[in-house]
């Protein structure tokens, strides 16, 4: 019987979990956004983009500042979110620091460490694709944890420029 239940269950959407409800989204707008990284414990200044025309929002978390962008937006509605930090390297880039972007990309299954060569900066950053549905306390959590995933990037970066 519990079986049947289960797939019943399973078939129309219900969870068998602590009678909590998922919040699944498919987008977000400013608003929306704005109140999942508050509910994180952040207070974000919000924009709007420029350059992909969704919500922006600035905000420090773990002594780092990073951002929030959304992007592919149809009206308000915005189908991807990246969580994203940069760092100016005030010099050129070097092959050094191509092998060690690549290296932590190969090695790191979250996140995705990257160089913007124009601006002589390497960053790391976090992207979620909402449009097949992505539950809001999932992105909660991931923007309330980015602060330790920019930590490791910084260290990694950091060791790998120390030895040279």
């Amino acid at each position: 019987m519990l079986r049947i239940l289960l797939v019943i269950g399973l078939f129309f959407g219900v969870g068998f979990t602590d009678g909590a409800v998922a919040q699944v989204t498919r987008g977000v707008s400013a608003t929306s956004l704005e109140e999942i990284l508050k509910s994180a414990g952040y207070t974000p200044k919000m924009t709007k983009s420029e350059q992909l025309g969704g919500a922006y929002a600035s905000m420090e978390g773990g002594g780092y500042l990073f951002h929030a962008e959304a992007a592919e937006c149809a009206a308000e509605n915005c189908s991807i979110l990246f969580l994203f930090a940069n760092f100016n390297l005030d010099r050129d880039i070097t092959l050094k620091d191509y092998q060690t972007i690549n290296s932590y990309n190969d090695t790191e299954f979250l996140g995705r460490a990257y160089i913007n060569v124009k601006e002589r900066q390497v960053g790391i950053d976090l992207v979620f694709d909402l449009r097949g549905g992505v539950d809001r306390e999932y992105i909660r959590l991931k923007a309330l944890q980015f602060p330790e995933l920019i930590q490791t990037f910084v260290d990694r970066f950091r060791k790998a420029m120390d030895e040279g």
